[in-house]
């Protein structure tokens, strides 16, 4: 059973139990695909976890549901790429 909550999901990230909390968004994305506040944090434990590439393409799928991310995500996309 995955309990998609803020508390699980912040607790399970500060104790780097990254592959829980990507379970918690996946559950998530799959209620509500395009939802970018979600988005924002499956590419954010992504790149704690060193998977820049996924961030990214994560990223990416957020800018073309919002083209008005689009300057922001460019810089995320920017700063991982360094």
């Amino acid at each position: 059973v995955i309990i998609s909550d803020n508390r699980f999901l912040s607790t399970y990230v500060n104790v780097g139990d990254y592959e829980s909390a990507l379970n918690i968004l996946n559950v998530r994305l799959t209620a509500d695909p395009k939802n970018k506040d979600t988005k924002l944090s499956l590419a954010s434990v992504y790149a704690t976890m060193g998977q820049k590439q996924n961030a990214i393409n994560v990223l990416r799928s957020i800018i073309a549901d919002d083209p008005t991310f689009k300057e922001q995500g460019e810089y995320y996309i920017s700063e991982l790429s360094k």
